[in-house]
Formats: structure tokens, sequence, C-alpha cells
């Protein structure tokens, strides 16, 4: 598919960096080395203290593809937000720069939405923990086009595709007026269901062309803090937006708000005192709601076992959780 102008479609490839001098490289590699060449490659540079910024600056002076922004920190969402008004590519992907890259990420990204002519694509991921790795969705070479009631229904149940923000590729228009909320973490579940339903539709491949590196002090690890409940808000404001559009989709929205209950739970194993009203609050949610969940036979079976053990009690959970954790390291 090429332009007006005969060149190729430019693809702005936004790259977020915060203190990433020792994995930077690794993620680079696999940038630099896209098989689709006509990028614009924007790195993002949020106040890195560790040489990151430098970093940058010199992957700018040796590849012409290269922009660098320099910003004061704000986080994630606000790094994303000035990669996307930066951004001059008709479509926009994201890497997280502890993540990798397959060399063929963008160019079949792009070749979905070409190929099925719609503005939003997705491909599999592979999940890399310190001890072992899997797969986020079933792998196969498999292609499939979902209308946007479809894909919301399926996030719901935690099926394909998902709401990060990295592995799709999108036309840069589907954010036009729309932006990451700064100041909050779990961002790409805050705005997918708008995204989604600006698509109407969305192509995905079940290659996993992009590596979710998750390291012991990655969001995904970790002790509790308030900042967790951002997730419950995300997921709220996600379920509220896809109802809107679409009543039918409250009893799966339900089962989604479940899910983040006791994803959020997970973080309060060993609970400090000022935050066990929290862990009680989670836990009525949970219970209040469990037999809808458990009686649906779309809701994962993990899930569900999740929902027995804290029905059994806080300690059967906490038990789960430590064993669960501790085979992925």
């Amino acid at each position: 598919m090429e332009s007006g102008s005969h060149l190729p479609i430019l693809i702005s490839l936004i790259v977020p960096v915060y203190n990433m001098q020792g994995l930077l490289e690794r993620c680079m590699d696999g940038v630099l080395g896209q098989t689709w060449r006509h990028l614009e490659i924007i790195l993002v540079d949020d106040g890195s203290t560790d040489g990151s910024g430098e970093m940058c600056d010199r992957y700018a002076q040796n590849d012409s593809r290269v922009r660098v922004i320099h910003r004061q920190n704000g986080g994630l969402s606000a790094a994303k937000n000035t990669g996307l008004a930066a951004a001059q590519g008709e479509y926009i992907a994201f890497v997280d720069a502890d993540d990798a890259v397959e060399a063929d990420y963008v160019e079949v990204l792009f070749g979905l939405c070409s190929r099925y002519q719609v503005p939003l694509s997705a491909c599999n991921h592979r999940i890399v923990y310190p001890r072992l790795r899997s797969v986020r969705f079933a792998e196969s070479d498999g292609e499939l086009v979902m209308e946007d009631r479809e894909a919301l229904e399926n996030i719901c149940y935690q099926k394909k595709p998902d709401v990060s923000s990295w592995a799709k590729l999108y036309e840069k228009r589907l954010f036009d007026g729309l932006s990451f909320p700064e100041g909050k973490i779990y961002e790409d579940t805050a705005v997918f269901a708008q995204l989604m339903l600006r698509a109407g539709k969305i192509a995905f491949t079940g290659r996993p062309l992009y590596h979710y590196i998750l390291r012991s002090d990655s969001l995904s690890h970790g002790k509790y803090t308030p900042s967790r409940l951002d997730y419950i808000e995300a997921v709220d404001g996600f379920c509220n937006t896809a109802c809107g559009r679409f009543p039918d989709l409250e009893h799966a929205a339900l089962c989604r708000r479940v899910f983040a209950a006791l994803s959020v739970r997970r973080y309060l194993v060993k609970c400090e005192k000022e935050h066990r009203a929290e862990r009680a609050r989670l836990e009525r949610f949970v219970r209040q709601n469990a037999w809808p969940v458990l009686k649906d036979k779309n809701v994962p079976g993990r899930d569900k076992i999740a929902v027995c053990a804290l029905l059994a009690g806080p300690w059967a959970y906490d038990l789960l959780w430590t064993v669960y954790a501790g085979r992925r390291g």
C-alpha cells in the first residue's frame, strides 16, 4: 500500500524511555531492524537520570529515522501523549523500552490493516517471566477480523485481543482528541474501549510478534500502593464505555470487574495494617458477585479457581497466589 506520492506509508513507532540504560539496546535492536523501513522512531526520554537520554541521542545521530524528545519526568502516559503529539506518520505503533519485537512486527501489523481494510490491528505476544515464558493466546499463523462488540466482549473474558497499547497498529486518526490519562497507571485499559469503538473493527494475528518482558521491579510485580486502585478505575472506565454502546455486555463487564478486584487483591497477600480495609472491600465485591462469575462458561477456569479460593477464605487465596507467583518467578 502506498501513499499518493508513491512513497510507502510512514509509520510512527513511539518508544517511551525512562531509566532503561541496561535494557534499551535490546529493544532498539528490534526496532531499528524492522523490515518496514519507512519509519519515524520517536524516543521520548521521560526525564531519565541514568544515561538513557544520552543513549537516545546516540541512536538519533546514527539513524536519520530516529527522533528524540527530552521532557521532564511525567510518567508513562505523559510520555506516550508527547510521542503522539509529535508523530507525523499515518499509523502509530508503540514499543515499551524494556520489551522486544520481532523484525516483521510493524510490517505484519500494517499488512493486516491493509489486507482487511481496518484502522486497527493487533498481534499475539509472548510473556517473558524471570523463570519461564508463555504465549498470551494460542499461537498460530491464523488471522481473524472482529467487530467492536465481539472484541470488547472477548476482552471482558480475557480473550483476544487485549488492552495493551503495544502489539497493535493504529491509524493515527483514532487518537484525535483522545489521550492517555496522565498521572495514572494502567493507562492502556483506560482508553482502549474508546479506540475500539472508533475503529469499529480489529484484525488479529496469532503470531507472537511482541515480547512482553516482566522484570521483578515492573508494575506487574511489587507491593501494594494506592495507585494499584487505578486499575479498578481503568476497568470501570473500559466497562462503562463498552456498555454505553452495547448494554447487553453488562454481565461480561461484571466478570471483568471481578477479575480486576482479584488482580488488585493479589498485591495484598502480605498486607500492611493501613490497607486492610481496602483488602476487605475488594474481597466483599468478589464474594457478592461470585455466583454470576462461577456459572458463566466463558470465564477462564483460572479465574473461577481464584474466586473459589477467596470464598474459602483470604488464607486460601493468599496461598494460591503465592504458589502461582512462585512458579513464574
